[in-house]
């Protein structure tokens, strides 16, 4: 079993099957730990806007992120080059399977480290108008809308303030 407290990534590329032996078929059968097929492909159609099988890049972070993979615009452009894929603008669903097969979901050490940047007096609990702040005009800013969606799902009691395991459940869902 894996060691949570470990890296995000989980397998080289190269130990992938050949492109040609990723088909449908294969994915059914060893989507990566964490994931389901169903899951996986509804979200990845989610994102094909015209329906031709395919992916933007510039949305692979946001489709990441809704497979619980919280990445950064930077993180995504190190995941492409180690797939070989940093100049490509599209992907297709075997191809957006092989991101999830080397980043795995963050640990809790990492979800630990995220909670306490966030829990500045250290009380256990984040407040939802701090966290939209920071979300909103920190780093990568979110946009309003994303930031509502995550904060509908991260706050389940609605109390205004997300506790570690309202955070960590969110986050590993």
């Amino acid at each position: 079993m894996d060691d949570p407290t470990k890296t995000s990534i989980t397998l080289p590329p190269s130990s992938l099957p050949k492109d040609r032996e990723l088909t449908e078929e294969y994915w059914k059968e060893n989507m990566p730990e964490g994931h389901t097929y169903e899951k996986v492909w509804k979200i990845f159609y989610a994102f094909d806007h015209d329906l031709n099988g395919t992916v933007v890049m510039c949305e692979l972070a946001d489709a990441l992120r809704c497979c619980g993979l919280y990445v950064s615009q930077k993180e995504v452009y190190k995941l492409r080059v180690k797939l070989g894929l940093e100049h490509d603008r599209v992907l297709n669903f075997s191809q957006f399977c092989k991101f999830l097969a080397i980043r795995k979901k963050d640990s809790i050490e990492r979800l630990t480290k995220a909670f306490k940047r966030f829990d500045k007096d250290n009380s256990g609990f984040i407040d939802t108008n701090e966290l939209r702040r920071c979300l909103t005009s920190m780093g990568e800013a979110l946009t309003r809308r994303q930031v509502d969606d995550m904060l509908s799902g991260l706050d389940i009691n609605a109390d205004g303030m997300v506790d570690f395991q309202e955070f960590v459940t969110y986050m590993r869902e």
